[in-house]
């Protein structure tokens, strides 16, 4: 975020090349862009030189760039030492007042989800209650259509259990509309979203079952070693190879 105050300022800086270090680079690639192989002594005495050039260029070009980044690293953390000096407090402060605004939150939400809950166990448990009550009222039916010895007496079983299920059906106990689940009051400009406070308790456990949530790098000096050693290391493809080098 940017702002028109700038707490932490920093002057300007340029980097630039010394004029004569692009002819000097030209001038050895020009040399060594005509080696185009190597198959003899004396070729590879010529791609040696060639090589040795570069390879002290690079060199030198390297501890330069390392002298003048060393004060600008130093810079960096400096910059960033003064930010933490700067924002420490702040930044405590936020994450309790952070964690008093989240804590209100889930408590409202989970007294939502309770009691949603529990309108929903009263509802099933009326609805079981109902079943079981239309159930007994229709084995009476039954009971007394079979006990029954004239037409008269069929129909009035019906008409009573009828009566009975119309009862049950007028009877029923109107049910409270469920809400539409709402966010409480929030301030102007607060923001809430669910998230997760993550411990990992075992990183082999959790690579295992989902390797995407865990991120492995290979330890290739470690795996140098062991094949040094003529220990075969599984799960990798290795190639020896000469590399060429300079003193």
């Amino acid at each position: 975020m940017k702002t028109e105050r700038a707490l932490i300022r920093l002057e300007g800086m340029a980097v630039a090349l010394d004029a004569g270090a692009p002819q000097i680079r030209e001038s050895l690639l020009a040399e060594s862009e005509f080696i185009v192989g190597v198959d003899s002594p004396e070729e590879n005495e010529v791609a040696q030189r060639a090589f040795a050039k570069i390879k002290r260029l690079l060199a030198e070009v390297e501890g330069t760039r390392k002298d003048i980044k060393d004060p600008v690293l130093q810079l960096g953390r400096d910059i960033d030492a003064t930010a933490k000096m700067f924002c420490d407090d702040l930044v405590r402060e936020a994450t309790r007042l952070g964690g008093l605004m989240g804590g209100y939150l889930q408590r409202v939400a989970d007294r939502q989800r309770r009691e949603q809950e529990e309108r929903r166990r009263i509802e099933a448990e009326r609805i079981a209650a109902e079943r079981a009550e239309l159930a007994r009222i229709e084995d009476e039916r039954k009971a007394a259509i079979a006990a029954a010895k004239t037409p008269d007496a069929v129909n009035l079983a019906n008409q009573v259990a009828t009566e009975k299920v119309v009862d049950i059906h007028f009877d029923r106990p109107v049910a409270a509309p469920v809400p539409a689940r709402r966010e409480p009051l929030r301030p102007v400009g607060q923001t809430a979203r669910p998230d997760w406070n993550i411990i990992v308790l075992d990183y082999m456990t959790l690579a295992t079952a989902f390797p995407q949530c865990v991120v492995m790098t290979p330890a290739v000096a470690e795996i140098k070693r062991l094949l040094a050693a003529g220990i075969e290391v599984p799960g990798i493809k290795a190639e020896p190879i000469t590399r060429v080098g300079v003193r």
